[in-house]
């Protein structure tokens, strides 16, 4: 079937309860390549790449971003070390595989980064990066904290698709060695030591430089072998990416995917036994409505290893902040007290979907505990690589959610207010005990949010054109 709202843009009609007719426009159908930043977030940090994966495939770790450096001045895409603070060197074998860049962005690249030690006005950090910019491929180095800036280009016109072995050395006290295939040595001696750093942070990120408040887009990815850390000490170790999940001794990220695929948003996470993970898609908060509705395919290709349901399964949501019930009038308490409705859908080990209606309160400022309010199975039947249409709505204080027919509806109780900051997202979670992986792989479709739209009527899932 021909997707005429796709193809054609003409706007879907229906008719409302009082008999008239009254136009409908997707909020989004994902029809470019790319996400749109002016209708998606990645979170609360605007540095973070909308369009981003992190994934081991044939032996190698690819990192991808790509987006609009309007907001954060810069994109990053981070793969974090785990026990940052006991590494002083790492060695990776880095190749560009591909690059753009428009406006005011200057570079794209590829880094092994992070903070190494204090001194006396905070962290000071050092990083190497292999990317383009200024029309040719290039290593550049830096050292940056409070009272020193010292970077440049330890060695230019170098190629797209070839690997360049790149080192960062750390002496445990202030002095860094830079190096490019074993030679092109640059030593920086950073300000004096105060302390190990109190912004524990080493990584391999793809990054895209540009100028906050300027226009400019960029893109890169890039491809990561061979580590070696802390090379001739008793920690070290060598990562050659042969299998996946990676060693969270090593590790603390993970493997996720945010993109567009098949004209589908993709949101796709990865949790190696660490509890749980999440990826989010956010409403900027001048697009934010009452109502918010969207397609939602759970992919067979998502994987749970543990049979324990309770810790381990996957989950594709719609999610709103909608209301506070604790706010005194004198100031928040952090999400203390905020109320979200949430659709979504369980995805288990031995392949069964749960469909369920969930509205909780955070029971303290970093919502790290919260109480659930109402919890209820929707009759709904979805199916794997099928997309069933979910929805959630306020109206006064009743929050209505909605899975292809079924609709469930909760009121909250004596007064409420306007939540902390108000939020509309999309997300992909996946959850796994120790021993156990999970890789929930989530698409999601025909996005509306609607001012003003009865409760009682909704879209239908819009079929895709067969290609």
């Amino acid at each position: 079937m021909v997707n005429f709202i796709k193809f054609a843009g003409v706007v879907f009609c229906f008719c409302c309860l009082t008999g008239t007719v009254q136009a409908v426009t997707p909020y989004d159908t994902f029809s470019e390549s790319k996400i749109d930043g002016s209708k998606w977030v990645a979170g609360k940090d605007n540095r973070v790449g909308l369009d981003q994966f992190r994934v081991v495939k044939d032996g190698i770790f690819k990192s991808y971003v790509a987006g609009s450096t309007y907001s954060g001045g810069e994109l990053n895409n981070e793969f974090h070390f785990a026990d940052p603070n006991t590494i002083n060197s790492i060695s990776v074998d880095i190749a560009i595989i591909g690059a753009e860049l428009s406006g005011n962005v200057g570079f794209v690249g590829a880094a092994i980064e992070g903070n190494f030690y204090d001194e006396s006005g905070g962290s000071v950090y050092a990083g190497i990066a292999l990317g383009f910019g200024d029309g040719k491929y290039s290593v550049m180095y830096g050292v940056d904290s409070p009272n020193i800036d010292d970077s440049g280009i330890l060695l230019d016109n170098l190629s797209l698709n070839t690997t360049y072995t790149l080192k960062l050395v750390y002496d445990g006290d202030r002095s860094f060695a830079f190096t490019v295939n074993g030679s092109s040595e640059k030593t920086v001696v950073g300000p004096i030591r105060t302390a190990s750093s109190s912004t524990e942070h080493k990584a391999l990120t793809t990054f895209v430089s540009g100028e906050q408040g300027q226009e400019g887009a960029g893109g890169v990815v890039a491809s990561y072998d061979n580590v070696v850390v802390n090379a001739g000490l008793p920690t070290t170790f060598t990562e050659d990416f042969a299998s996946s999940p990676l060693d969270v001794t090593r590790w603390s990220g993970n493997e996720l995917i945010r993109n567009i695929k098949e004209e589908r948003l993709q949101l796709k996470v990865q949790c190696n036994g660490t509890g749980n993970e999440s990826l989010d898609a956010f409403i900027p908060s001048v697009n934010i409505t009452d109502y918010l509705q969207a397609d939602v395919v759970v992919q067979d290709i998502s994987v749970v290893t543990g049979s324990d349901k309770t810790t381990n399964q996957g989950q594709a949501r719609l999610m709103a902040r909608y209301f506070n019930t604790l706010y005194d009038g004198s100031g928040y308490n952090g999400q203390e007290g905020n109320v979200f409705g949430m659709a979504r859908i369980k995805y288990y080990s031995d392949t069964t979907l749960y469909p369920e209606a969930v509205v909780f309160r955070c029971d303290d400022a970093a919502c790290s505990t919260a109480t659930t309010l109402f919890e209820e199975g929707f009759s709904c039947t979805p199916s794997l690589n099928v997309p069933i249409t979910m929805s959630i709505m306020k109206s006064g204080n009743t929050l209505f959610l909605k899975c292809g027919d079924d609709k469930k509806s909760y009121t909250l109780s004596g007064p409420t207010y306007a939540p902390e900051t108000p939020i509309r997202f999309l997300r992909s979670r996946a959850y796994a005990e120790s021993g156990q992986d999970t890789f929930m792989k989530v698409q999601f479709d025909n996005v509306y949010t609607l001012n003003s739209f009865p409760w009682t009527m909704f879209l239908p899932a819009i079929t895709k054109p067969v290609d």
